[in-house]
């Protein structure tokens, strides 16, 4: 009940989320002490054109959180009340490129979790933020170098203030977004809306 099997395609994409899953697993092993920051790996295997993956379920990342819900599904959609985590979401996309050193690459509303956790024996509780779905990650250094593509772009709907370029991501064929491209938007948003 704790886990989940992911099936898809068994494609470049597929290959390229159990790399940086197995990257993220080994980082939350070696630091059991910080925040995790995505869902652990326990297994990957094919048949015949049929990938999957066992891992954790996202809703059990924070054991002891009230609530662990899509950032999509934060405040019944409305996009006021989700980017007011924003700054949990930085701090945690911080951890992800500097600590682990992967770019996230389509870090929408559906694949950024959150979890209410308590804190203190007062009642009181935090939003800790944390991934899913890492298909489309990237080294966060060579990502950074990878070439936009000015003439297609892409927005999160209300989320982001507007439109970025995508990123042609050198091992998988499916384009990617610069995670910073996509947070500056995200407090774009959010400064608009008198954040």
């Amino acid at each position: 009940k704790d886990l989940v099997l992911k099936i898809a395609l068994a494609d470049d994409e597929w290959e390229n989320e159990i790399k940086y899953l197995n990257k993220l697993t080994k980082y939350m092993k070696d630091n059991p002490k910080k925040d995790p920051l995505a869902p652990y790996i326990v297994g990957s295997f094919k048949i015949g054109k049929q990938g999957f993956i066992l891992m954790q379920h996202a809703k059990n990342v924070y054991p002891k959180a009230l609530k662990a819900i899509e950032w999509q599904k934060v405040g019944n959609k409305t996009p006021v009340t989700r980017l007011k985590l924003l700054p949990e979401l930085k701090r945690a996309m911080k951890r992800l490129h500097k600590e682990v050193g992967i770019m996230h690459g389509n870090m929408h509303a559906g694949n950024v979790w959150f979890a209410e956790v308590p804190v203190g024996n007062e009642g009181k509780t935090k939003w800790k933020a944390y991934f899913a779905d890492f298909g489309r990650s990237a080294n966060y250094n060579v990502a950074k170098r990878f070439k936009k593509k000015l003439s297609n772009t892409h927005k999160y709907g209300l989320m982001m203030n507007k439109s970025i370029p995508l990123t042609i991501h050198d091992n998988i064929t499916q384009d990617m977004m610069d995670d910073d491209d996509v947070m500056r938007e995200y407090f774009a948003a959010a400064k608009n809306k008198g954040l």
